[in-house]
């Protein structure tokens, strides 16, 4: 009966989460190409996990628990293919502790186990909404959450797996499509049937799991350039620019030069949707409207106006004011916005001429008509961030690491 499937499932998923388990969600962008003649997305959505999705992976995470305990048990144990990942490193993660306790003034972060870190971050959901939620997940995976690997078992190896909180776990359940689980599959058989052949020696299983994961990594970064390159083709090709909100991370300011439209003052952004942060330079237009050919974005046919700040200051290390202009130039209406660290604001997705294609990120004036459509269900206090507060140790630079590797579980 499937009523009781999704209650058992219900209650199994509900009991791992409050046993110590921890779930990051991240935005995926499903691409619409089967009404397209020449590949190019026709529209998308985000991708949706319903009920049926979270029972099959309840009952998937189930087997491969299974399996991974079966096998790493059996006799056959040393050329048996597992999946561990290890607790984050600790210093690192000391780092975002002290970030979110000091100087942003959220006492009741709790990091020191996995369940602590989803119940933390799910706190954050609940109180501030979904956009700071997402860019919180993510500090929490760069702050020295490790990657997830295959590996060879043995009695001396950690098999621990921290964000499911499983003593044994492996890649069962996908055999067409991971090779790791073809290995499983070999192993498990051999096992189940007695056998003594059909499956890789150790030496051999060492070196195939290697490159698994080698793989892994590249063909997951290669995903994500793609389905950002993929996104900058569809609103060029739609003739348009997307409008959605950003989580500010830190400030910097140009120490060379305090000339305004000269400086490389700049302000790093989140996008949730993108999975990437980015710069938005500050720039002055030539009154309120940006000069786009100028900067290299893609305006053919786009229907739509960019309006820079006119001019801006950086007030501390964890406060900067925008001053904008309506796109008539009065200054007697003149608008201030205050940006402070994870403070949610509207942004703007420009693709640029560029070959590589690739975009740039604005902050939307209070003038444009979409600011306040896209930040309509932003809580006031996600809209506000967080007082910067002064402390002998901090860890912006490293939290917000760039070029560390997202995770996979």
């Amino acid at each position: 009966d499937i009523f009781l499937l999704y209650d058992v499932c219900g209650k199994v998923r509900r009991g791992r989460f409050e046993g110590g388990a921890l779930s990051i969600s991240k935005k995926k962008m499903i691409f619409h190409t089967r009404e397209s003649e020449d590949g190019i997305p026709t529209g998308y959505h985000l991708e949706h996990h319903s009920a049926s999705h979270w029972i099959i992976e309840e009952l998937m995470l189930l087997a491969n628990k299974c399996v991974a305990k079966h096998t790493a048990n059996g006799v056959l144990s040393d050329v048996s293919v597992l999946r561990n990942h290890a607790a984050p490193d600790p210093a690192k993660a000391e780092v975002l502790s002290k970030m979110m306790k000091e100087n942003l003034g959220l006492t009741e972060w709790e990091a020191g186990n996995a369940g602590a870190i989803y119940r933390s971050c799910q706190a954050i959901y609940r109180q501030y909404g979904e956009m700071l939620g997402l860019c919180v997940e993510m500090m929490t995976m760069r702050a020295g959450m490790k990657q997830a690997t295959y590996f060879v078992y043995d009695d001396e190896a950690d098999a621990h797996h921290f964000a499911l909180d499983f003593d044994y776990y492996t890649h069962f359940t996908s055999p067409i499509r991971r090779y790791p689980d073809v290995m499983v599959h070999r192993v498990l058989a051999a096992v189940l049937c007695g056998e003594q052949e059909g499956f890789q020696q150790r030496e051999e299983a060492q070196e195939q799991v290697l490159g698994c994961n080698e793989k892994k990594v590249a063909s997951r970064r290669c995903q994500e350039q793609l389905d950002r390159a993929v996104f900058c083709i569809f609103l060029r090709s739609k003739k348009s620019w997307f409008y959605t909100v950003g989580t500010v991370l830190a400030f910097h300011q140009d120490a060379d030069s305090n000339e305004k439209g000269k400086a490389n003052d700049s302000i790093t952004v989140y996008c949730s949707q993108l999975g990437k942060e980015t710069k938005a330079f500050l720039r002055a237009g030539d009154g309120a409207v940006a000069d786009l050919e100028k900067l290299g974005l893609f305006c053919n046919g786009v229907d739509d106006t960019l309006m820079l700040p006119d001019n801006w200051r950086f007030c501390s290390r964890g406060l900067v004011e925008l001053e904008w202009l309506p796109p008539d130039g009065d200054k007697t209406r003149r608008r201030r916005q205050t940006l402070q660290t994870l403070s949610c604001v509207p942004i703007v997705i420009i693709p640029t001429n560029t070959v590589p294609i690739d975009y740039a990120l604005f902050f939307v004036s209070p003038f444009h008509a979409k600011g306040e459509e896209v930040s309509r269900d932003v809580p006031d206090l996600a809209v506000q961030g967080f007082s910067w507060n002064e402390v002998e140790e901090d860890g912006v630079e490293v939290v917000h690491d760039a070029c560390a590797a997202p995770v996979a579980a």
